[in-house]
């Protein structure tokens, strides 16, 4: 039987807060239209091909006007595209899922692992769905799609994969693991029917399969070697990985939340107990916890995602919900990320949450909350955080007592900016 890979997330901030803005996003809103922007690649029939029901972006491409998005990657020359084969890992639009693959340095570095799961916010309404697919806020339909991705990418020699002999990490295999389903990574249902009560012409199928791409990515890297799209970069089959780092940021830190249990039982041969030596680390794990009970009084627009708004229904929206602790016949409700976080998980983890998150805490500041009393709720959660072995639900399977990080420094993204993420000799 082979070992089961040490399985690692850990990362050491620097102790200061910095003063550098936070690495901007590549996913801006749109620019001119380009009309011959969706003229895209053939995507794989739904699951349900006599389904009369259009899709989203048959719906939307006409409402929407056409538009070239910013991809959620730049493209650059360090990280290669790789096609996910299972049919079932596409995105919100039926494009296949993909990830993004470097290879490490070689030496001791052949055998360790860096998987990173990227945010950017989601959906579970016809009205929010709509927004994100139009690009009418922060995010783009490229957050719904591989139609714009590179073949190669670029990680901008940021945190996570900086490879500045500082950052312990930088020098393993990379994987990137490419958001496009609009739901925490915790979706498995495909022709999901929104519509909008307020506007008829807002009725299209859309798929939620973030988990199931985490499924087909580890069933691709364990089955291995996994070769790029462009046959440029190979990596070894992941079951001979010695150490491997799990991570993700905001919806990517959800995401992390929700599938590391499964993740943890993937690595270790046949579900053993060398499953609770994985660590992963979320860089804002605690961004959209509930830190007081008084949240849940607050009550967000329709289309907010917030406590007491439609998004809170997701759980049922994108399919059977992804336990926090992931064991057959034990369910967990995925719309309460706190509770998963504060009850469900057993594999050990660190957790990251700034103090004033800004871009989490205007959510808040909107709904009349002031920065200094969301500051003292985030502050009392992580307190609590160490003490879960005595307080979780699955208190007598968590063995090691998580680790908290919760900075005030008004940062919001941690993981992929050097100024927030590397350690300090």
């Amino acid at each position: 039987m082979p070992i089961a890979p040490r399985v690692v997330a850990l990362l050491l901030f620097a102790a200061a807060c910095g003063s550098v803005d936070e690495h901007p996003t590549t996913d801006a809103p749109p620019g001119a239209p380009d009309a011959a922007a969706d003229a895209a690649p053939a995507i794989d029939a739904a699951p349900d091909a006599g389904n009369l029901v259009p899709m989203i972006d048959e719906v939307l491409a006409a409402q929407c006007g056409a538009y070239t998005p910013a991809s959620g990657v730049g493209a650059g020359d360090d990280l290669h595209k790789v096609t996910l084969t299972n049919p079932d890992a596409v995105c919100n639009d039926g494009t296949r899922a993909v990830i993004y693959i470097r290879a490490s340095t070689g030496g001791t570095n052949a055998g360790r692992w860096v998987f990173y799961q990227q945010g950017g916010g989601g959906c579970g309404t016809a009205g929010s769905c709509a927004i994100r697919y139009c690009g009418a806020q922060k995010y783009t339909k490229a957050k719904m799609s591989t139609r714009w991705t590179p073949m190669v990418a670029n990680t901008d020699n940021q945190g996570l994969f900086d490879r500045d002999g500082i950052n312990p990490f930088g020098e393993a295999n990379g994987v990137l693991m490419y958001y496009c389903s609009s739901d925490s990574w915790s979706g498995t249902k495909s022709d999901t029917i929104l519509e909008n009560p307020n506007d008829p012409t807002q009725r299209y199928r859309i798929h939620f399969r973030g988990h199931t791409i985490v499924q087909a990515a580890l069933d691709q890297l364990l089955a291995g070697p996994v070769t790029s799209d462009d046959g440029a970069v190979t990596l070894p089959r992941l079951t001979a990985a010695s150490l491997v780092v799990w991570s993700g940021i905001v919806a990517g830190g959800a995401g992390a939340e929700y599938n590391l249990d499964y993740v943890a039982g993937r690595l270790a041969p046949n579900g053993t107990a060398g499953a609770r030596r994985v660590r992963r680390q979320p860089a804002a794990a605690l961004e959209r916890h509930r830190p007081c009970d008084r949240r849940a009084d607050l009550r967000p627009g329709p289309d907010h995602g917030l406590a007491g708004g439609p998004d809170r229904q997701l759980g049922h929206v994108h399919g059977p919900v992804v336990p926090g602790h992931a064991r057959p016949g034990r369910p967990v409700d995925v719309r309460r990320q706190h509770h998963v976080v504060m009850n469900h998980i057993t594999t050990p983890f660190i957790a990251r949450q700034d103090l004033r998150d800004p871009v989490i805490g205007g959510n808040y500041t909107d709904l009349g909350v002031p920065m200094p009393t969301l500051a003292t709720w985030y502050r009392a959660t992580a307190l609590a955080l160490p003490g879960i072995q005595s307080t979780a639900e699955e208190r007598a399977a968590i063995t090691t007592r998580p680790g908290i990080y919760a900075p005030n420094c008004n940062q919001h993204v941690a993981l992929t900016s050097k100024d927030y993420s590397r350690s300090r000799r």
